[in-house]
């Protein structure tokens, strides 16, 4: 189910990417702004079809200040044996 978030996002970063130029870039944004406390990973769940797959991520995160807890999925979409695109969902608890 998708809900608000617990925290709101910065406008840099980028919540859906295509192409590992932005995944780069996100992921580099993320290291830069984020303090990790705890971080507990489920999955890979497949998709769909052969060319998706979700993993949910559960945190503990200091940002701008600020220490929330974060519920998430990654939808990712594979070609080529390469992930090109992922889009990060906030879910309900």
């Amino acid at each position: 189910m998708l809900a608000k978030e617990s925290h709101s996002y910065s406008p840099e970063e980028p919540q859906t990417g295509e192409g590992i130029a932005i995944i780069y870039k996100k992921h580099a944004w993320w290291e830069r702004v984020a303090e990790v406390h705890n971080l507990e990973v489920e999955g890979p769940f497949a998709g769909h079809s052969d060319d998706h797959f979700v993993v949910r991520f559960s945190m503990d995160v200091t940002m701008e200040g600020q220490r929330s807890q974060m519920n998430e999925v990654g939808l990712y979409t594979v070609a080529n044996g390469q992930i090109i695109k992922e889009v990060y969902l906030g879910l309900v608890e």
